[in-house]
């Protein structure tokens, strides 16, 4: 009788006990799984959450972007007019007094009270005068020394005229007009750029004005607008 009752005793237990064997190991393994998705969803919430932080970095650096670009605008405006008084008025006046020396062609020296010599030198002074009062309002350093250039072919200007007529011809004279004009429209076209945001011209050589004509002739860059 005992050992019958041993045996069911047994019959009973060891399935038992297998079942809860069966069932811990399935439940390890279920919390395995269960700790891998969990893991698993934690690196894709924090990847999705580093994109979204990469996202708006951009979109901050972007925003600020062009509230600067927008910001430099405002204040180039601010130095438009002197700008253009420069490259218009003061084109037009540098040409006036070039085409005046080339029509007072003589075998003298040029003395101080040569009337296209004083004109090329007042224009000299105004000019500096102009960009001392413009170029702080201009951040943008590329276009800033674009700019600065117009002093340089102003001076070049006088100098040619200062160097003595007996030097210069009247070739030397067209040309410097000539040159004058197309690096003036150039500079004109940087500034109609920059005024609408768009990326500067390719940059170019300043004319000198008092080279050789044995020399090539400047250049006129490629793609300027005939309104510049």
């Amino acid at each position: 009788m005992d050992a019958t009752v041993e045996f069911q005793w047994a019959s009973v237990l060891v399935p038992a006990l297998a079942a809860l064997v069966g069932a811990a190991v399935g439940g390890f393994f279920t919390l395995i799984a269960a700790s891998r998705t969990t893991k698993s969803a934690a690196r894709q919430a924090l990847k999705a959450q580093r994109a979204e932080w990469r996202r708006q970095d951009e979109a901050n650096r972007e925003r600020l972007a062009l509230q600067e670009a927008q910001h430099r605008r405002e204040l180039l405006t601010r130095a438009v007019g002197i700008l253009l008084d420069v490259l218009w008025a003061k084109e037009r006046r540098l040409c006036d007094a070039l085409h005046l020396a080339r029509t007072n062609l003589t075998d003298s020296p040029v003395s101080s009270d040569d009337k296209a010599l004083q004109l090329l030198g007042a224009l000299d002074l105004e000019t500096r005068a102009d960009m001392l009062r413009a170029l702080p309002y201009i951040h943008d350093l590329e276009l800033k020394s674009r700019l600065e250039s117009v002093q340089v072919v102003v001076n070049a200007a006088y100098n040619l005229r200062a160097a003595g007529q007996h030097h210069v011809t009247n070739e030397e004279y067209s040309r410097a007009m000539l040159e004058t004009q197309w690096y003036f429209k150039w500079l004109r076209w940087n500034l109609e750029c920059a005024l609408l945001g768009e990326a500067l011209p390719a940059g170019v050589t300043v004319p000198d004005l008092r080279r050789p004509l044995s020399e090539p002739a400047w250049p006129i860059p490629e793609g300027m607008p005939d309104h510049a």
